[in-house]
């Protein structure tokens, strides 16, 4: 647990010194985030929803996956924590967002993988937190195809605030993660 917060603290700094206080996912990231999608074969979710939230165990078959699995889960967290939003395409992930300060995340390190515990502080934010855990296990359980899907809501959502998709990007691209997620998904078809 101490490991894994001194790597936050760690973290927010050079996020800021690296000018990454907004904006998109950076390419680093995205890499991670397609290596996972690419070798979710490779990794083992668990989820047991309690009442105010979610307890999931992941872990990866290898050292080297699981610790791609840490990196992005830490990077994840500043970010969040910073105020900064991911997949604004996803109506699911700006419902999180809109929660978020009502949600409590406590990552720690186990044996080739993390143990997660998500709580949320208002009624509203516990159910968004653990349809949170739900689209995690898709994007393991899916790799890609999860990947690239948007997610209901379980509160409700305001249209006005979803971004929309950036044109003319592909799926995997080095522009992935730039607000491609319903282009990505066009592409294929």
């Amino acid at each position: 647990m101490k490991i894994i917060k001194f790597v936050v603290l760690l973290a927010v700094p050079l996020l800021l010194a690296n000018g990454i206080t907004h904006g998109p996912i950076p390419a680093e990231q995205r890499d991670l985030i397609h290596q996972l999608a690419t070798e979710n074969e490779s990794i083992h979710r668990t989820v047991e929803v309690t009442e105010t939230g979610y307890r999931a165990t992941t872990t990866a078959n290898d050292a080297e996956l699981a610790d791609v699995l840490r990196k992005h889960v830490a990077y994840m967290q500043v970010r969040v924590d910073s105020g900064l939003r991911v997949r604004r395409w996803d109506p699911a992930y700006e419902e999180f967002f809109r929660h978020h300060e009502d949600i409590a995340i406590d990552v720690a390190p186990i044996d080739n993988g993390l143990e997660v515990t998500v709580v949320g502080a208002t009624p509203e934010a516990i159910l968004v937190a653990q349809n949170h855990g739900s689209i995690v296990s898709q994007f393991v359980d899916h790799g890609f195809e999860a990947l690239y899907a948007e997610h209901d809501t379980v509160i409700g959502s305001s249209s006005d605030e979803v971004e929309e998709p950036v044109v003319g990007l592909e799926r995997g691209g080095k522009n992935c993660g730039q607000g491609c997620g319903r282009n990505c998904r066009q592409a294929e078809q």
